[in-house]
């Protein structure tokens, strides 16, 4: 089979393939995400009123500055005191991190 047929019309596979780095990308946030709420008292009531100042702020000061002068693993971990998992992520999916923005 032809790459052209196993891509949809993104460009993105289908048909059981895997995406690895959504996965990764979902854990580093999921883990960014929780470090920014234990930095950041109010963070969560702020982001309830559609203010999200406080966490952009705290991204640019821990991750996106950084970007230039060190590696993907090296800003997660100084940002995060730890190194990429899953603990935050799994954390995510049962309900304890969640934004009520009803």
């Amino acid at each position: 089979m032809r790459w052209a047929a196993c891509r949809t019309s993104t460009g993105r596979m289908r048909r059981g393939a895997i995406f690895p780095t959504y996965t990764l990308g979902a854990l580093a946030a999921a883990q960014l995400f929780t470090a920014a709420r234990k930095a950041n008292t109010g963070l969560m009531e702020q982001i309830a009123k559609g203010d999200f100042s406080m966490l952009l702020g705290w991204l640019r000061a821990n991750v996106h500055t950084k970007g230039s002068i060190a590696d993907t693993d090296t800003i997660l971990t100084q940002a995060t005191c730890a190194p990429l998992g899953t603990g935050r992520f799994q954390g995510a999916s049962r309900g304890s991190i969640s934004v009520g923005l009803g």
